[in-house]
């Protein structure tokens, strides 16, 4: 199986005949990053989507007409289809519990919740997209925003992904509910590094409850400025590897594969 970060929370992953992407977003607000690769993902088998806001599911309408697969999206994501205009009939409704199979792949759906972000991370993001210079931007960012508004605690799903003998946890924000019993000792944890002031120690915990073996780390750059911004991953990579020498951190290059 190969895992493939393609920026921002987008993840592509290929095992034999079976092409799956998840939460594709074109990083059309940011000119520092590479393009999105829309020609690698016309192939894909399926599309999955954690959940529908803006930087993991405003750009479905440029992915569908580039790619013809159905998109699995939670119903809050159904709805905001058809306020926007999307071509939600090539949409299908995944939930909790919900097991897809495609080709060799099997694909579980686990209820999740949405990183909740702190007073720090509030304050710095409006620092940023409140200057002057940066105001028209920021203003655009947050009237898009509001149309992909979700239920933080409902509307959230992450994905374990089998195949090969290889298991693969994805979360689309980083957090997860504690009345839920996720899946342990995956080959690899796919962990969105954004959201709060203190993600290297906040984060530990995740280890502490999947432990998995390996963790990809994504959605730590800058893809909607001056909204978002770059996050340093190292201090979290070097605690982790103090706290959990175990398990292997990355972070990925954009495009470039990793075997699990």
């Amino acid at each position: 199986m190969k895992i493939s970060w393609l920026g921002t929370a987008s993840i592509l992953v290929e095992s034999s005949e079976t092409k799956l992407l998840f939460d594709p977003y074109l990083k059309l607000h940011s000119s520092g990053l590479p393009p999105f690769p829309l020609d690698a993902i016309a192939d894909a088998d399926a599309i999955f989507i954690t959940h529908p806001h803006l930087d993991h599911f405003a750009d479905m309408p440029a992915v569908m007409e580039r790619c013809a697969a159905p998109v699995y999206v939670c119903s809050r994501g159904r709805e905001i289809a058809r306020e926007q205009g999307f071509d939600a009939e090539r949409m299908r409704t995944i939930a909790a519990g919900d097991v897809v199979r495609l080709g060799g792949v099997v694909l579980r759906a686990y209820q999740c919740c949405h990183c909740v972000y702190d007073r720090p991370i509030l304050r710095e993001t409006l620092s940023r997209a409140l200057r002057p210079s940066k105001l028209r931007e920021g203003l655009s960012i947050e009237a898009q925003n509001r149309h992909f508004s979700i239920d933080m605690e409902r509307d959230v799903l992450g994905y374990e992904i089998c195949a090969e003998g290889k298991r693969v946890f994805l979360l689309g924000s980083a957090n997860c509910r504690e009345d839920v019993a996720y899946p342990t000792g995956m080959d690899l944890l796919i962990y969105p590094y954004q959201g709060r002031s203190d993600m290297d120690t906040y984060s530990l915990r995740f280890l502490e409850r999947f432990r998995p073996k390996r963790v990809m780390l994504d959605h730590f750059d800058d893809a909607f400025p001056p909204v978002s911004a770059h996050m340093d991953c190292a201090p979290f990579v070097h605690l982790a590897q103090e706290r959990f020498p175990e398990i292997g951190i990355g972070q990925p290059v954009e495009g470039v594969a990793w075997e699990v």
